[in-house]
């Protein structure tokens, strides 16, 4: 790679495919906004269980970074009792958030918040995907 282009990515932090890097755009989300009109960023987070999503590589190949997700508190789940699914705007169903990450949101969804996601990253495996996201606080 020419050296005048490689200085020009790293001014303006990306990586030698002209992309930002996962860790980049975690940072970014992790950064406090100081517009009182935006919603507050929670943390970031992964989609857990996109492993066992019907006809995944479909819905997942249709998702977008920057793309707004639905949470939803799970209250039925037998294996967490802090679960929350994530979901498409059209309520399809990618996945939950981990436990290691649910326990706030759990806990905000059912005391009337209004929460939401934001996808940061998506990389596509065979049978499941990797999806990188934000958690907002709406309210």
């Amino acid at each position: 790679m020419d050296g005048g282009l490689e200085k020009k990515l790293k001014e303006l932090g990306l990586d030698k495919q002209g992309v930002k890097t996962f860790s980049q755009k975690e940072a970014e989300a992790n950064e406090i906004q100081p517009n009182k009109d935006q919603p507050l960023r929670l943390f970031t987070s992964k989609i857990a269980g996109t492993s066992h999503i019907h006809d995944a590589k479909k819905l997942f190949s249709s998702l977008q970074v920057g793309e707004s997700l639905k949470l939803q508190r799970d209250k039925e789940n037998e294996f967490d009792w802090n679960a929350v699914l994530v979901l498409t705007n059209d309520g399809e169903k990618l996945g939950f958030l981990p436990k290691s990450d649910n326990e706030i949101a759990s806990k905000l969804l059912e005391g009337g918040k209004s929460l939401h996601a934001e996808i940061l990253d998506i990389e596509i495996k065979a049978k499941w995907a990797d999806i990188s996201i934000a958690v907002y606080l709406d309210d």
